[in-house]
């Protein structure tokens, strides 16, 4: 008989570290992974398949590729097995926005504390770089675990995954600090 590890193991189990460029084909496959799994109740299995679809094509792989080569993809290994990811990226050069980006966990690692232990690492490597503020854009399921992290929904909306699907999404805010200019009275 098996023992199934509790939370708490497999919350230091997990070793944050930068996703290798050979990881690519685990980054896809726990992307797809986390949003068929999780996105049952808010999409169609036909705009899910959309999803999974855009997740393998070329104009995704590019963006987490960039983001790898450029250091800003922080991968959650067990057993050296990649089970979620989460990054970010400038918004344009000498923003104080950042852009909270790919932030899945396989569905077996949910709720143990691994999306909020990367979620810190890439607020703080973004706050390191000068950014002030974060934003993020959440499938419908992933908005509440953004607002436990100190998100506020800034407005809901649609993002167009090919081939012409509009998916709903949430679009949140955090302040991480108070830019330099800002005076109070």
């Amino acid at each position: 008989m098996t023992t199934v590890p509790d939370r708490a193991a497999i919350f230091t189990a997990a070793v944050l570290a930068l996703v290798p460029i050979d990881e690519m084909a685990a980054v896809r496959y726990v992307h797809g992974r986390s949003l068929r799994d999780g996105g049952h109740g808010w999409s169609s299995e036909a705009e899910l398949d959309d999803y999974v679809a855009y997740i393998s094509s070329a104009t995704y792989g590019a963006e987490v590729e960039a983001a790898i080569v450029g250091g800003r993809l922080l991968g959650a290994f067990i057993d050296q097995r990649l089970v979620g990811t989460a990054g970010w990226s400038s918004l344009v050069q000498g923003s104080p926005v950042a852009r909270i980006r790919w932030c899945h966990v396989l569905p077996l690692y949910w709720r143990m504390g691994i999306g909020r232990r990367m979620l810190a690492e890439v607020e703080g490597a973004a706050e390191a770089t000068g950014h002030t503020s974060l934003i993020a854009r959440s499938t419908p399921n992933a908005t509440a675990f953004f607002e436990r992290a100190g998100y506020g929904i800034t407005s809901y909306g649609t993002r167009l995954v090919p081939p012409e699907r509009n998916l709903p999404v949430t679009f949140l805010r955090k302040n991480l600090r108070a830019p330099a200019s800002a005076t109070f009275f």
